[in-house]
């Protein structure tokens, strides 16, 4: 386990610790410590820094006015990142309610999705990626999810596990799913192409 790892791993349990004790962590110090995951998160569900930035916020206010409720049955780290996957979600749907409202009433064309920050980027890697993620969102939500944790975020499968409260095999299925139906869409994109 590299040194970061083990870091994280034992201030996650003094974190939780002072918590479940009662005792008077500063706020400011849980949000230092788990803000850049937690934007990290945000960034690889909404591929928009601004949006990841909003949602990051929410999470934290959900944290601040839900920590007394918190029962230190996972680590306080695997808790927060739930928290940091379902608010990515819930802002997901809203937008896709949006556009489905907009569509209907004003029969537009949706935005391309979001996934670079202003620099220019060539247009064969801008087709690529936007291929990508145009497969990714036709997966189902939980291999959506799964993927986007383990191979965006890094999660392992116990931690994926942890955050969508289900079993680390039913994880490994999900990302292998998905892989699957992800390659046979990709390469019906690009035969049509070709």
């Amino acid at each position: 386990m590299d040194d970061t790892l083990t870091q994280e791993l034992k201030t996650d349990i003094l974190v939780s610790n002072d918590i479940k004790k009662e005792s008077q962590l500063p706020f400011t110090e849980i949000v230092d410590l788990y803000q850049v995951k937690v934007r990290g998160i945000c960034i690889g569900f909404l591929k928009n820094r601004e949006e990841a930035e909003d949602v990051s916020q929410e999470v934290f206010i959900e944290v601040y006015r839900s920590l007394k409720n918190f029962k230190g049955e996972c680590a306080l780290s695997t808790w927060i990142y739930h928290i940091a996957t379902s608010k990515s979600i819930d802002n997901i749907r809203k937008k896709n309610r949006k556009k489905r409202f907009a569509l209907f009433n004003r029969n537009i064309e949706p935005d391309e999705t979001e996934y670079h920050n202003g620099t220019e980027y060539d247009a064969e890697r801008n087709e690529r990626i936007n291929a990508l993620y145009k497969t990714m969102a036709m997966l189902s939500e939980n291999q959506r999810i799964a993927l986007t944790l383990n191979k965006i975020e890094g999660f392992s499968y116990k931690e994926i596990s942890q955050i969508m409260k289900t079993t680390p095999k039913a994880v490994e299925s999900l990302i292998s799913r998905g892989k699957g139906n992800m390659r046979k869409k990709l390469e019906t994109h690009y035969n049509e192409l070709f």
